[in-house]
């Protein structure tokens, strides 16, 4: 006879399963890994204890008794060689995903929560949850490269911004008092790395980490945010148009020019100081037609 099984969830989180008539209630952890079943009659019938990356550390009763062990209150499923986590595999005798993540190069290829999976979980399987659980498992900017760092610890950078083809991401990181310069550029044109590189310094100008906390240099506000990008992207206009024309990847260059042209745009409106003519015509000239 088939085995018939039923589970029940409290938005979205596992709760209970009845699996052949029996009915066995889920005792979760604080990372929401199931470490007790409970019968009926409240006896605890199975336990389970984890290393970090989710293989079963102890047990008592049987390991067949569920499916959803390490972080099975998010439906984290074990099919007994790996967790299937809704996107994709988990082998946790390796701590990594088996297939690379959709929001590589912004994230990690493989990692599981950045390496810190005592602290973060990833119901999804495309994205670890920003807010720690078991506090924090995560290094100080001084213990890495502060850029790796800061993608770690800040998992929204670049989130919702507008980006170059090719595909970058600039920041700078703050790390006791002292500016890192941080660009992910995927392409080839060294002008356009160069630029991006001068864009993020631009921000030196504005804003300064002197007597900053460990983290992303920002504005104060929004508004002088988004005047703060608006004069670096300028200064990238006018980088890479002095730049593209013996650049050795043209095709690269003048792409993220346009692009560069496009962000200035949209950032120089959103701070309320519209981009200067100067610059508006220099996009005309090498991108567009009559933009505004």
């Amino acid at each position: 006879m088939a085995m018939t099984a039923r589970a029940s969830n409290i938005g979205g989180t596992l709760i209970a399963e009845k699996r052949n008539g029996s009915r066995r209630f889920h005792a979760h952890d604080s990372l929401g890994s199931t470490i007790a079943l409970v019968n009926d009659s409240s006896k605890e019938t199975d336990t389970y204890t984890y290393w970090p990356y989710g293989e079963i550390r102890t047990s008592t009763g049987s390991t067949s008794s569920t499916p959803f062990k390490f972080c099975g209150a998010w439906g984290y499923y074990d099919d007994g060689n790996q967790l299937y986590v809704r996107a994709r595999y988990l082998r946790t005798q390796l701590g990594r995903w088996i297939t690379r993540d959709p929001l590589w190069p912004r994230q990690s290829a493989y990692a599981y929560c950045r390496n810190c999976p005592i602290s973060f979980i990833d119901p999804s399987g495309t994205q670890r949850t920003t807010d720690p659980i078991n506090g924090s498992c995560l290094p100080n900017c001084w213990d890495m490269d502060p850029c790796e760092w800061a993608k770690i610890t800040d998992p929204k950078i670049g989130e919702g911004l507008p980006q170059v083809p090719g595909d970058f991401l600039g920041w700078v990181v703050c790390c006791e008092g002292v500016p890192h310069i941080c660009v992910e550029y995927t392409g080839s044109s060294s002008t356009v790395r160069r630029c991006l590189e001068e864009h993020e310094r631009y921000h030196l100008g504005d804003w300064s980490c002197t007597g900053q906390p460990d983290g992303v240099l920002g504005a104060p506000n929004w508004d002088e945010w988004a005047r703060g990008e608006c004069r670096a992207y300028q200064a990238t206009i006018k980088c890479l148009v002095d730049g593209c024309p013996t650049d050795s990847r043209p095709a690269q260059c003048h792409a993220a020019l346009c692009a560069v042209c496009n962000n200035a745009n949209f950032l120089c409106n959103l701070g309320r100081t519209p981009l200067p003519k100067e610059f508006i015509d220099l996009c005309n000239k090498h991108c567009f037609k009559d933009w505004k």
